[in-house]
């Protein structure tokens, strides 16, 4: 009956996440009545489900209370922080384009107000856990290591992250890794103060990848050796992502449970090699004790090696529960097995539920297990069962990647056919044996890096070619959750199911959920929706017309990994079905509205490109093929009007007046679209083009709320119903400036901000327009960060 509880215990943990607010203590009591009637009628599974429900829901109401926080008043001002380093340090160096960087993680013991250290006179401090926070140094030379104690000026923001339709929840990743808050340190206001050196694993684990510098340095593969050997992944390149994500084989670059195992068994069968070796005082010992005491000890100082982050404490429970079971000699059962490891996962860190990891983990060895349960599974060759395995994983595991990412890998049975093998018996070992003898003999290093690059070139070499075929990856309709659901409680039917009737049936089932015809939603003709993205401090949405879609602005680029055109624009792109984009406006080249521009033309076939500064953007980011944006310009899509008012018009000179200016319009419905137009070239436009040429029912705000644009007399003019902010959370610049926000709503405006809604979207009609939703809104959970009233 422990199967039914802890079905019951990790379903209600993972529901109670999915809730937009914290549901009343009320609803245990229908759970509590269902326990009863259970025990009553001698239904012990009934009884076990409902009583995993009420210990998840108590356990997990236990973790939220004692969980560290930092007050929002004590953010975004300087204070003096004490605490300690936990985490390596990454150093990203200084780029074109990129300041240099410090990061880590720093768990906070107290915050006070005054820089005289032990003052009495604090803000606050933990006697339990302590909050832990993602910490930057920008532009400076301190040099912090892995359990040094500092005393240091910081400034603090609570996590919270950019909303959009599709995107990626980055709230929900931050709470899961425990995160509480993330800040810079302030530099300029003093030098930091080292207090101590505390010792954790920690240091074990920065002495083991200094360690391995030189066999690091010499490899061409460095960024994926160390994420294999202590899961330090910063220095695999954007391209390798891009091959492992077409692939399907991510999986790989994480320290979970297939590492943790493969360990396991490479040192069990040493130990137990070592067992029969001719010393009578090994004989005392059961073989299976003597091999997993050894691969106890070697996956947990693996674990050490890999930081124990939340996915490598996860694995390392599973692999813990599988020891278990060798040790005390039990038959073993895989349900059992799988639902205790489960169980403990989520027992010991309750946000595990969030993390796509753990579902994609336990449901592939749900579906492995279910899979060796057929007959059509018995006496097969080990190299059949192979390929078969990763068929059922493959597609197996479509119902969950559809979603989490509205996509799935086309070809990840042939990558993960060639891949995991390789990386199980060839790889993996080849690796921690030759970072073994490169600690030993550090001379013959470059010899074992080059031997390993041998190794691992054609298998890399063939996930690029796949990578690079067409269609390798399928996007798809987005599903629901209640959907995802049923469509796997009808593959572990047809694979458990005695009956060959009840096997075919749910399969006929399933193939009717999987190929039944889903449509985008479509936009009628004459009609246009608006989806302006949440970037931060930048601009880009989406402009779509019943047969044609225009980007406009491609957002911040916030490294050289990460921009607007990965997390916001592509994903967006991808769940509505798109196949090409037929004009992208980039309405000028400063980073904040054109930093997604080069990934953007990689990523997507584009028919035409226009620019309010096309030679600088090709300067800056060498993108070519853009014509400048013109006066002149003026086109209908599908019953839609595109006007460019500006530039042409009339001579500027700066950057930002430089910007596309856009008007989109269904009959008597409009929509203005500035970028980062200042206040004079707005009285220019009134001037040039009259009052009347320029009504919209909504404006997007020029230079995301600045107050030097979006003047009384450009908005009396457009006279907007609705004026849409593109602006930073708390930024810097203070944006939209509470004078903007004056001007407009004396206007008689009502105004949303991407900072607080989300990605916005509207459906404009020839008639009216309306809001279809804001993601923040719509996405919304109970740990999700909401800005204030």
């Amino acid at each position: 009956m422990f199967i039914a509880f802890s079905l019951g215990f990790v379903g209600v943990v993972f529901s109670l996440f999915q809730a937009a607010s914290w549901p009343s203590v009320v609803y245990l009591l229908p759970i509590t009545l269902v326990m009863l009637l259970g025990y009553r009628f001698k239904k012990p599974w009934l009884f076990h489900f409902a009583g995993g429900i009420i210990i998840g829901w108590i356990i997990l109401s236990v973790f939220v209370f004692f969980s560290p926080s930092i007050p929002e008043e004590q953010t975004y001002q300087t204070l003096w922080a004490e605490g300690r380093v936990v985490s390596l340090v990454e150093e990203r160096p200084w780029q074109k384009g990129q300041v240099a960087m410090t990061r880590m993680e720093f768990k906070i013991e107290r915050l006070q107000s005054h820089p005289e250290l032990n003052q009495s006179d604090y803000h606050q401090a933990w006697l339990g856990l302590k909050p832990k926070i993602r910490l930057s140094c920008y532009r400076c030379d301190w040099q912090p290591r892995v359990d040094e104690v500092w005393f240091l000026p910081i400034r603090i923001k609570l996590i919270h992250g950019s909303m959009n339709p599709a995107g990626f929840d980055y709230e929900a990743w931050a709470y899961q890794q425990g995160l509480s808050a993330s800040g810079y340190v302030r530099i300029q206001e003093a030098e930091p103060l080292l207090l101590e050196r505390a010792y954790s694993y920690q240091r074990l684990r920065e002495a083991f990848a200094q360690a391995l510098t030189p066999f690091l340095d010499a490899s061409l593969f460095k960024g994926i050796y160390q994420a294999l050997l202590y899961a330090d992944r910063q220095a695999i390149s954007a391209e390798e992502w891009e091959v492992m994500r077409a692939t399907g084989t991510i999986h790989l670059m994480a320290i979970s449970g297939l590492h943790m195992a493969l360990v396991a068994l490479m040192v069990y069968g040493l130990g137990a090699g070592v067992w029969r070796l001719p010393f009578k005082q090994f004989e005392q010992y059961p073989v299976q004790w003597f091999g997993a005491a050894l691969a106890v000890v070697l996956v947990t100082l693996y674990g050490f090696l890999a930081g124990f982050t939340i996915p490598t404490q996860r694995a390392w429970i599973m692999v813990m529960v599988g020891v278990l079971f060798v040790v005390i000699r039990r038959k073993f059962q895989p349900w059992s097995v799988l639902l205790l490891a489960a169980f403990l996962v989520v027992l010991w860190h309750p946000p595990s539920v969030l993390a796509q990891g753990f579902w994609l983990s336990f449901l592939a060895v749900a579906l492995i297990f279910a899979w060796l349960k057929t007959p059509w599974s018995a006496n097969r060759p080990a190299w059949q069962q192979a390929i078969v395995i990763q068929f059922v994983l493959s597609v197996g595991l479509i119902p969950a990647l559809w979603w989490f990412h509205q996509q799935v890998p086309v070809y990840s049975v042939l990558a993960n056919l060639i891949a995991v093998p390789f990386v199980s018996f060839i790889g993996l070992p080849l690796l921690f044996i030759s970072a073994l003898l490169s600690l030993i003999f550090p001379s013959i290093a470059p010899q074992l890096a080059w031997l390993n690059d041998q190794a691992w070139y054609w298998p890399w070499w063939f996930l690029e070619r796949l990578a690079s075929l067409p269609a390798s990856e399928m996007s798809l309709i987005p599903i629901a959750l209640w959907l995802v659901v049923l469509m796997y409680l009808l593959v572990f039917w047809a694979l458990l199911a005695d009956q060959v009737w009840q096997k075919v049936l749910a399969i006929l089932v399933l193939l009717v959920l999987l190929l039944w015809p889903r449509q985008y939603e479509a936009i009628p003709e004459g009609h246009f929706r608006l989806t302006l993205f949440d970037v931060g401090q930048g601009q880009a949405l989406v402009i779509e017309t019943a047969d044609h879609l225009m980007v406009y602005d491609t957002g911040p680029r916030f490294g050289d990994r990460m921009d607007a055109s990965l997390t916001a624009i592509t994903p967006y792109l991808k769940s509505r079905g798109v196949k090409a984009i037929d004009l992208l406006m980039v309405s000028h080249a400063d980073n904040d509205h054109a930093g997604g521009t080069r990934r953007l033309i990689d990523d997507w076939p584009i028919r035409s490109k226009l620019s309010g500064e096309p030679e600088r953007l090709e300067s800056v980011y060498g993108v070519s093929g853009f014509y400048a944006c013109d006066a002149n310009q003026a086109w209908s899509w599908d019953g839609v009007v595109f006007n460019v008012l500006s530039p042409g018009a009339f001579a500027v000179h700066e950057s930002n007046d430089y910007s596309c200016v856009l008007l989109v319009t269904s009959g008597r419905q409009s929509l203005m679209i500035t970028g980062d137009l200042n206040g004079r070239f707005e009285r220019r436009l009134v001037e040039y083009y009259g009052a009347e040429a320029l009504r919209a029912q909504v404006l997007v705000a020029g230079h995301h709320g600045s107050r030097h644009s979006t003047y009384a007399e450009f908005l009396s003019a457009v006279n907007p119903q609705k004026v849409l902010f593109t602006a930073g959370y708390r930024n810097r610049f203070n944006f939209p400036h509470p004078d903007v926000l004056g001007r407009v709503e004396g206007q008689g405006a009502d105004w949303l901000n991407t900072a607080c809604q989300g990605a916005i979207q509207l459906d404009f009609s020839p008639a009216d327009w309306h809001l279809v939703q804001t993601s923040r809104q719509q996405k919304k959970r109970w740990f999700h960060h909401q800005c204030p009233e």
